[in-house]
């Protein structure tokens, strides 16, 4: 099959494979699931199918997806034991995919496409074969007006950051400010396209990760075998932000816990020696610091207690964690930390920032998010 992009060039439609992970998504996202389904099913695409994944969900997810959508034949249902968690889960979809896929798209319940997503997703990465992984223009569902990501950049310390937020553009009014596709060191989880062969190569999803930081893991993986991360703006969807795991901008204990476990154990795995060495130390210190803060302010040691156990967890896994690295430095790596950080404007502060403006900024943004916590749970709900 054949499709026509943008500029007018015909070419081969290569087969796609979107894998849609859900847990429990009918007892919040009722309307929005059915939204996010049919949105994707009337994409303008024509080889894809769509493998909705139940995370061993204990509402009726299932049954009312097979009763609202399960006569189209694009759409397969894979129903798991228990809850795998979000890597793991998609790990075991993209093993179930569709094997002349080209591509695998991975997408959360709670986003509705645009009808020329797919294609444009697409046709970024048939244009380039340097770009491993794109994501798509995220706008917010609830106001369409403003923005939920248009990628994430790295702090040294292994945080994603953009000027606004967590992640680039966050809650900003869309003005058409990142209409330029441009490089991003991750993708945003909830929405985004991958290389088949290459997801597999990189060793996919860090099954043992569970929930949060897994996408920014992958990137750093699909950086190190020398491929690029990109925005593609062009495509479109929509993100009920919090809709799934939480708003990213309310620490919760269980984002404490697996936040601060898995960004630690990003960094070891995918550093140079070198610089585990320098950044393991001054995350750990840095984390004690903000959440000891954050503890004086609310009056409870419940994320210290968080932090200490994710930490500890690290510890014993830590003969695991090295294996990983093995791997990754010695069968994967083909960039070093250097040409990473000052070859590409993936790093906050920008490859052209110099050392000490790096630092600055660094310290600059771990305070915001800290303080930013503090208030935020001292609010409650």
């Amino acid at each position: 099959m054949t499709f026509m992009n943008k500029g007018g060039l015909l070419r081969d439609n290569p087969p796609v494979s979107v894998i849609i992970l859900n847990y429990n998504g009918l007892r919040y996202l009722r309307g929005r699931l059915s939204d996010s389904l049919r949105s994707v099913l009337n994409s303008n695409y024509f080889d894809f199918e769509v493998l909705f994944v139940d995370n061993g969900s204990s509402d009726d997810s299932v049954e009312f997806v097979n009763r609202e959508f399960g006569k189209d034949p694009r759409l397969r249902i894979i129903g798991l034991p228990r809850n795998y968690g979000y890597p793991l889960g998609n790990n075991i979809g993209a093993m179930q995919a569709n094997k002349r896929s080209k591509f695998l798209i991975f997408l959360n319940s709670d986003v509705e496409v645009t009808p020329s997503w797919m294609i444009r997703l697409v046709s970024s990465m048939e244009e380039d074969i340097a770009v491993g992984a794109a994501q798509p223009k995220i706008l917010l569902w609830r106001d369409r007006s403003r923005i939920n990501s248009v990628g994430m950049l790295l702090t040294p310390l292994g945080r994603t950051v953009g000027p606004s937020g967590p992640s680039t553009g966050l809650y900003e009014l869309d003005k058409g400010q990142y209409n330029r596709k441009r490089e991003i060191f991750s993708v945003l989880g909830a929405a985004f396209i991958v290389r088949r062969d290459l997801f597999f190569r990189v060793g996919a999803f860090d099954g043992d990760y569970f929930l949060y930081g897994e996408e920014i893991d992958l990137c750093w993986r699909i950086w190190l075998a020398g491929y690029k991360v990109m925005l593609c703006p062009n495509s479109i969807v929509y993100h009920y932000e919090g809709g799934t795991a939480g708003s990213v901008r309310r620490m919760t204990p269980m984002r404490a816990y697996y936040g601060e476990r898995n960004r630690l154990a990003t960094l070891i795995k995918n550093y140079e020696l070198v610089n585990v060495l320098k950044y393991a130390p001054l995350l750990i210190i840095w984390s004690y610091a903000t959440f000891t803060v954050q503890a004086l302010r609310i009056r409870s040691p419940l994320f210290l207690v968080q932090l200490t156990r994710a930490y500890l967890e690290v510890l014993i896994g830590a003969r695991h964690i090295v294996s990983k690295r093995h791997f990754i430095q010695g069968s994967l790596r083909l960039l070093s930390d250097e040409s990473l950080m000052l070859g590409h404007d993936i790093f906050w502060g920008g490859k052209r920032a110099t050392r000490r403006q790096s630092v600055a900024r660094q310290v600059r943004t771990n305070w915001m998010f800290a303080r930013e916590n503090v208030e935020k749970t001292s609010r409650g709900p």
